[in-house]
């Protein structure tokens, strides 16, 4: 009886030392964590001469340098602006598309970039080229129509248009794909021409 209650009482000895070296293991991995997004932005700013800031937890990235501001998200977004505009990838419209030129139902966004002569959008979508082109044409009612391009092939469809209202013109080009279609839209900025 003497051994048992002995090793119930070794046993209940070691019970806060584990917790403590669970708690000392957590605490320890987190400062590895610093140490190495530490590293990391080292490395970083020593290669390309500036700031760097990395999150481990959220994955996100922020590098600010003389030529411009890089930042990505952690959930595959990024948006890197600089002095000749912005490139923007991940989902939504970048920043400075204009609020009245609505995209259609159901096209995602895959990437889009802001220069000086415009704003330029590649996206996706389930639905057919046809079936796009036609949203858009719907959404830019009132705009005038040039270089209307239709072509039917082996692959699928391409449709292709340029719309003018002003002295804003936008050119639309959507493609069929195996999963539907994808296209490209490009905004010209004003006297880019």
């Amino acid at each position: 009886m003497n051994r048992t209650i002995g090793r119930r009482i070794a046993a209940a000895a070691l019970v806060p030392l584990a917790v403590v070296s669970v708690g000392c293991g957590k605490a320890a991995e987190k400062v590895g964590e610093k140490a190495a997004e530490k590293a990391a932005e080292n490395a970083l700013e020593q290669q390309g001469g500036g700031k760097v800031d990395i999150d481990s937890k959220d994955g996100s990235v922020k590098i600010e340098s003389k030529d411009g501001t890089y930042q990505s998200d952690g959930d595959g977004n990024f948006k890197y602006e600089g002095k000749d505009g912005t490139v923007q990838g991940g989902e939504g419209l970048p920043a400075d598309w204009p609020k009245d030129i609505e995209f259609p139902d159901g096209v995602k966004v895959m990437f889009g970039t802001s220069t000086p002569q415009g704003i330029s959008v590649t996206f996706t979508s389930s639905d057919s080229a046809q079936e796009v082109f036609d949203d858009f044409a719907s959404k830019l009612d009132g705009w005038d129509v040039k270089d209307k391009t239709s072509m039917d092939m082996d692959s699928g469809a391409v449709r292709s248009a340029k719309f003018i209202d002003g002295e804003r013109t936008m050119s639309v080009s959507v493609t069929d794909s195996s999963s539907g279609s994808s296209g490209t839209v490009f905004l010209e900025t004003k006297g880019s021409n």
